[in-house]
C-alpha cells in the first residue's frame, strides 16, 4: 500500500520549490508452509551428535564409523550422519506460525518515508539561465517476495540427506538416518528494505538561435541491495590440512560455525 503528498511553492519569479513525500507500507509476507534459519535460535549445546571417523576396521576389513555417545562402531556409511535420539534436528530453525514471531518468519518494516525535493532557480533573473536540482528516495517494498517464497523449500520441511561414504551395497544400511541438511535461503528476521536514491544537478543556458545548452550530473545510489552470503562455510583449505586427512568431509563440517548444518545461504543486505 502506498500514497503520497506533494506541493509546489513559487518563492519568487526566480525560485520555484517542489517537494513531497511518498509513503510505503511494507507489510510482512505470510507463508502457508516453510521455515527460516535464525542464528539467534541456534544453540551449540542442542546440536545432534555426528558419527565420527575412525581407523578401526570390521572383521572383513571394511571401514567403520564411531558413535561417541555409546563408544560403538558402525558401518562407514553412517559417517557424518546424525546419531539417533541426540540433539535437536530443528536447532536454529524458525517455522511459520511460531508464536512470538511473524507468521512468515520475517518482520515487516512498517511505514517507510521516501522524501522528494527539487528546485529551479534563475540566477540572473533574465529567463536565459536556470539551475535545476532534484533528489528522491525510492523503495522496493516487495523486492524479497520471491526470496521469502523460497523458504517453503527449506530443510527440514523438504529434506534429502546425503551419504558421502559407502557403496551401492551398503548405502541402505544408513537409509533411516538423517544428516546435516542445507538451508537454501535464510533471511534475517529484520531486513532493511531495498532502496535507491536518485539525484540530479544541471545548468541550462539559452545561447540564442533557439539553442539551449544543458549540462547536468545524474546519479543513482543503491542501499541494502540483496546478495547471498554462505554463513556456514568450511574454512578455505581445511580439506587439504594434514589433520583432516582421515575425517575428510565430516571433519571439515565440524570446523564450520554450525557443524550440524551443511550450507546455509543467507540473504544479506549491503550497507551501500
Amino acid at each position: 500500500m502506498e500514497w503520497y503528498t506533494q506541493d509546489q511553492w513559487k518563492v519568487s519569479n526566480r525560485l520555484t520549490l517542489d517537494y513531497g513525500m511518498r509513503y510505503s507500507w511494507a507489510l510482512a509476507q505470510k507463508l502457508q508452509a516453510g521455515n527460516n534459519f535464525a542464528p539467534s535460535l541456534y544453540k551449540a549445546s542442542d546440536a545432534p551428535v555426528l558419527y565420527q571417523s575412525t581407523t578401526k576396521k570390521d572383521a572383513n576389513g571394511l571401514a567403520q564409523s564411531f558413535d561417541p555417545t555409546t563408544n560403538t562402531y558402525w558401518p562407514a556409511a553412517y559417517l557424518g550422519l546424525f546419531v539417533p535420539n541426540t540433539g535437536n534436528l530443528k536447532n536454529g530453525i524458525l517455522n511459520v506460525d511460531t508464536p512470538g514471531y511473524p507468521q512468515g518468519t520475517v518482520y515487516g518494516n512498517g511505514v517507510l518515508f521516501a522524501p522528494r525535493v527539487g528546485f529551479a532557480f534563475d540566477p540572473f533573473g533574465k529567463g536565459k539561465s536556470v539551475i535545476r536540482a532534484g533528489y528522491g528516495i525510492f523503495y522496493n517494498v516487495r523486492a524479497r517476495s520471491g526470496q521469502e517464497g523460497d523458504l517453503t523449500n527449506n530443510a527440514p520441511t523438504t529434506n534429502s540427506p546425503t551419504q558421502y561414504y559407502g557403496n551401492v551395497s551398503t548405502f541402505q544400511n544408513a537409509g533411516a538416518l538423517n544428516g546435516p541438511f542445507g538451508i537454501g535461503h535464510a533471511i534475517p528476521l529484520r531486513s532493511p528494505i531495498v532502496s535507491t536514491m536518485n539525484m540530479s544537478l544541471g545548468i541550462q543556458q539559452d545561447i540564442g538561435g533557439g539553442v539551449v545548452l544543458d549540462v547536468a550530473y545524474v546519479g543513482t545510489l543503491g542501499r541494502h541491495l540483496s546478495n547471498f552470503t554462505p554463513i556456514n562455510q568450511v574454512p578455505y583449505g581445511a580439506q587439504f590440512q594434514f589433520a583432516n586427512r582421515t575425517w575428510r568431509a565430516e571433519r571439515c563440517r565440524i570446523t564450520s560455525s554450525v557443524p550440524t548444518l551443511a550450507s546455509v545461504r543467507s540473504t544479506c543486505s549491503t550497507s551501500t
